[in-house]
């Protein structure tokens, strides 16, 4: 067996991405985040040197049940997502991150989504790199059956259009996105010029009440709407819009929203999104 002795996590092909998709399947839709993070990043890479991406598997094997995929964005930061769907390919990845070498364990970098259940294992890790915690941002994963997705309509008022968003808007949702900070414009742009977002708009002056995104890991996001338009129905035309976006690439609606934010939870459910899982967002420098 390719998990019998020491085992580390290896470099994979991207010939090997079909095999790490159906072991991922296998635990849909908790597997959600890493399969379309895994997508989007191999179709990133392939025209923007702004973006390096690997993925790693267990001793190379990609039938394991495991995955690693580590990026890093030029003038920002470096975000590692793993998932696993089951207890041996969970022990075995925990077991070849321990001495993992492409992570520069030095640097400041953040553990992207990680599934709740693995995270007693992460923490440890954590622990005996001494590295200390800097941000523990906890959201829960939404998704929507495509039975349900494929049934959502759009339903605007007449003095209101939708457009598509693109890099040219870039510092617009920075400047209203509460995560911005140093490094997230470039991020914002990659994911603006790759997978885009829906605005909408008044007919009468081209005005943009609000907006959402196309995160880089296949989810709805970055919602916004200006303080003076909210409380009447933009929030929720604009996720059905992204919605219906996403059900015409075949993709399953996803969506993470932090624990505490009441209204966005009422607003998704409300639309029939499905709380799966908790996941984790972790920042973590050297003590």
């Amino acid at each position: 067996s390719p998990l019998i002795g020491d085992i580390t996590l290896k470099k994979m092909n991207f010939s090997d991405i079909p095999q790490v998709f159906h072991n991922l399947k296998r635990d849909w839709p908790h597997s959600i985040h890493t399969y379309f993070f895994l997508l989007n990043f191999m179709d990133w890479t392939e025209d923007s040197a702004n973006v390096a991406f690997d993925f790693y598997c267990p001793n190379g094997d990609p039938t394991v049940g495991s995955v690693l995929a580590l990026t890093k964005f030029k003038g920002s930061g470096t975000f590692v997502n793993y998932h696993c769907v089951d207890y041996i390919s969970c022990k075995a990845i925990h077991e070849g991150l321990k001495d993992f070498c492409d992570i520069d364990w030095s640097q400041p970098f953040i553990f992207e989504s990680i599934h709740e259940r693995l995270i007693p294992d992460l923490n440890k890790i954590i622990s005996d790199k001494g590295l200390k915690i800097n941000k523990n941002d906890k959201c829960y994963q939404l998704w929507m059956p495509p039975t349900v997705a494929k049934n959502i309509m759009v339903e605007l008022q007449s003095e209101l259009y939708m457009m598509p968003l693109d890099a040219n808007h870039t510092r617009l949702v920075d400047k209203h996105w509460e995560h911005s900070g140093p490094g997230t414009a470039e991020i914002i742009q990659e994911t603006l010029a790759h997978n885009g977002g829906l605005g909408i708009l008044f007919r009468e002056n081209d005005t943009i009440a609000g907006w959402a995104v196309e995160q880089h890991y296949g989810g709805i996001g970055m919602l916004y709407v200006h303080p003076e338009y909210r409380r009447r129905g933009y929030a929720t035309e604009l996720v059905k819009g992204m919605v219906s976006r996403l059900v015409d690439r075949e993709i399953d609606p996803s969506a993470l929203v932090e624990e505490h934010n009441q209204p966005s939870r009422q607003l998704f459910g409300g639309l029939h999104f499905e709380n799966i899982c908790m996941v984790h967002w972790i920042g973590v420098e050297k003590s």
